[in-house]
């Protein structure tokens, strides 16, 4: 049984709404706390720590799925093995404001400079099973390991850029792993 015209037309204007709302969706959830969200991330907070900063009224699940996504295209976390000598984009946001003294925040983004070098530090968190899980859990301080939980890895090997909180959690998993082959 074929579809109508005006099925269809009813379909394709479904659509076009679905379009329309995801997108207006987007920029209201932009405009209410997407900033907000990356500044945490970048000042090395988690996802549990900026659902329980956050007074607006938004889900775990949306900030883990906000966190990822900006780690990922900021450079923070990588898909793959960097290559020698990667350098990442740099992401900030200039406050403007236009002729009406309407102020809004723009993103820019640049590359990092040359003679910053960036090193990354490989996490399999992704392919652990939930017992390692749960002693990986049981060995690191809360807040680091509410950091790495919080974090959706994929089921491969990913890099996190060597931030300050990344360094303690590779330094104490080293310390249990020098522990745990005595």
């Amino acid at each position: 049984m074929a579809a109508t015209l005006e099925q269809k037309v009813i379909i394709t204007m479904a659509q076009e709404n679905s379009v329309f709302n995801k997108a207006l969706r987007n920029m209201t959830q932009e405009a209410a706390y997407g900033a907000a969200i990356r500044h945490f991330t970048d000042e090395g907070l988690s996802v549990r720590e900026i659902y329980d900063t956050l007074t607006y009224p938004v889900s775990y699940e949306t900030i883990q799925r906000t966190v990822f996504e900006y780690m990922i295209t900021s450079g923070i976390l990588l898909k793959e093995k960097p290559p020698e000598g990667f350098t990442p984009f740099k992401t900030e946001f200039v406050l403007d404001e236009d002729e009406y003294g309407r102020k809004s925040y723009r993103r820019v983004v640049s590359k990092a400079p040359e003679d910053e070098k960036t090193e990354y530090i490989p996490c399999d968190f992704g392919l652990f099973d939930e017992n390692t899980l749960e002693k990986i859990k049981a060995a690191l301080p809360k807040k680091e390991w509410e950091y790495i939980d919080g974090i959706p890895w994929l089921n491969k090997r990913m890099y996190h850029k060597a931030t300050p909180k990344m360094k303690d959690i590779e330094r104490h998993l080293k310390d249990i792993s020098e522990q745990s082959d005595k």
